[in-house]
């Protein structure tokens, strides 16, 4: 079995300690053939507003991008671009700890690399499904998040539909 590179470089700003290749790794580890790569990058503020202004055409920074490999080759994978300043303010101003926000946006990001997307019932409940797998995992390798409920907190983020909406909160 081949075992999919993963990098996480974070070129700015604090990261939760608990961020990297092993975790990933330990992550997408059952489905861990199906992937070939996924690179994690953190940037600055400008850096984000540049890549958020070029590839979605929006103003200002946001929390994450992902950038999927083609989903016709059969694999997963691909590159996620984190802003620490944005997660940490969408954590702070929606009251949720900081750990629970980076651990959100790293499930939500892997999967957007298997090309899942939620801009119908039918796709959020798929992604719903996928992410629950994730937050599984997640939850015994970071054991201090287990206070939180998933079944009943996480559907909050798309009931309110504040996966996308974190520019809002940055205001």
């Amino acid at each position: 079995m081949t075992t999919p590179a993963v990098d996480v470089i974070m070129t700015t700003g604090p990261a939760p300690r608990w961020l990297g290749p092993e975790l990933i790794a330990t992550l997408i580890a059952p489905e861990a053939h199906k992937w070939e790569e996924i690179s994690v990058l953190g940037v600055d503020c400008a850096t984000m507003c540049y890549y958020n202004q070029r590839y979605r055409r929006a103003t200002g920074p946001t929390d994450v991008l992902s950038f999927a490999f083609d989903p016709e080759e059969g694999l997963h994978g691909g590159q996620i671009i984190l802003y620490h300043g944005a997660i940490d303010t969408y954590a702070q101003k929606a009251g949720l700890s900081r750990d629970l926000r980076w651990a959100h946006i790293l499930i939500h990001a892997l999967a957007h690399l298997q090309g899942l997307d939620h801009q119908t019932a039918e796709q959020v409940a798929q992604m719903w499904a996928v992410e629950q797998q994730y937050w599984k995992r997640i939850l015994l390798m970071l054991p201090h998040l287990k206070s939180w409920s998933f079944s009943k907190d996480y559907s909050y983020f798309y009931q309110n539909n504040l996966i996308h909406k974190s520019s809002s909160l940055l205001e």
